[in-house]
C-alpha cells in the first residue's frame, strides 16, 4: 500500500473517532437539538468523503463492500447543498454506517 494511501486511512480513521465522540452517549433527539454537534459530525463526514475521494482504486477494492462513491457523493452534497442537508439522515448515516466504516479501515491499516 502506498504510503499517502496509509496516512488517508488514518485520517479517516481520526475522523471516525471524532464522530464516536461527538455522538457517544447520544440520541437522535439531543444530536439534533444541539447545532455543535450537527455541524461538527457533518465537517467530518465531510472530511471522510474528500479523504475517500483521494484513496487509490486498488486500497478501496480492498474493502468493496464500503460504497465509497456513495462516502464521495454525500462529501460533494454537503460541501455544495450544505443547508439542504437533512441532519436525520446525517444521524442514521452514523447509527447506521460509521461502525462498518471503521472496521473496514482498520483492516485496511492492519494489511500489510
Amino acid at each position: 500500500m502506498l504510503e499517502e494511501d496509509r496516512l488517508r486511512l488514518k485520517e479517516i480513521a481520526l475522523r471516525v473517532a471524532e464522530i464516536q465522540q461527538w455522538t457517544g452517549g447520544l440520541d437522535e433527539q439531543t444530536f439534533l437539538a444541539d447545532p455543535k454537534s450537527m455541524a461538527a459530525v457533518t465537517m467530518n463526514i465531510m472530511v471522510i468523503g474528500e479523504t475517500a475521494r483521494r484513496l487509490t482504486h486498488t486500497v478501496r477494492d480492498l474493502e468493496p463492500t464500503i460504497p465509497w462513491s456513495s462516502i464521495v457523493n454525500l462529501r460533494n452534497r454537503i460541501a455544495h447543498s450544505y443547508e439542504s442537508v437533512d441532519q436525520g439522515i446525517v444521524w442514521r448515516i452514523v447509527q447506521e454506517h460509521i461502525a462498518a466504516l471503521d472496521a473496514a479501515v482498520s483492516r485496511m491499516l492492519a494489511a500489510p
